[in-house]
């Protein structure tokens, strides 16, 4: 069985929420992790990140035999306090994301499938910023192991 490495469900994940924020293209700005303090605060910030969880047996075979790995993709939807027509439309970009990871089976490249669950949205309150945050919590799940001894 082909098995998805971290970085190729990171790709999968990051890929399917662009092309899920496509029609919202002119009102956001993507902030990759690495990326310094330099964006245009007026529009909707989003900001992605994997974060695994764990790794479980799944199967008997010691090293040769599979295992769940599990995680989150967070995607921060962080828009101007002031604005309740940008604050509309990130709660729209929330509903959004959540109906297109809904248990999507996603193709990595390289090979494998990721797994989402139910997508879950929770309103994160202020930031010191005087912005608000949403963020879209996609619960994932794929194979890893089965390489043999």
């Amino acid at each position: 069985m082909i098995c998805p490495n971290l970085t190729q469900i990171n790709v999968a994940l990051r890929t399917k929420m662009v092309e899920l924020l496509h029609d919202y293209a002119s009102a956001i700005v993507i902030v990759p992790e690495a990326m310094p303090d330099v964006f245009n605060a007026g529009k909707v910030l989003v900001l992605p990140a994997l974060k695994p969880v764990l790794v479980e047996g799944a199967e008997l075979g010691g090293r040769a035999g599979l295992s769940q790995r599990k995680g989150n993709f967070l995607v921060t939807l962080s828009v101007p306090k002031e604005n309740a027509d940008m604050q509309t439309a990130a709660w729209n970009m929330a509903d959004a994301l959540a109906a297109g990871f809904r248990m999507l089976s996603l193709p990595c490249t390289g090979g494998g499938i990721v797994y989402m669950a139910d997508p879950y949205i929770t309103h994160a309150g202020a930031t010191p910023d005087y912005r608000l945050s949403l963020m879209v919590t996609v619960p994932w799940v794929s194979w890893t192991g089965g390489e043999g001894v």
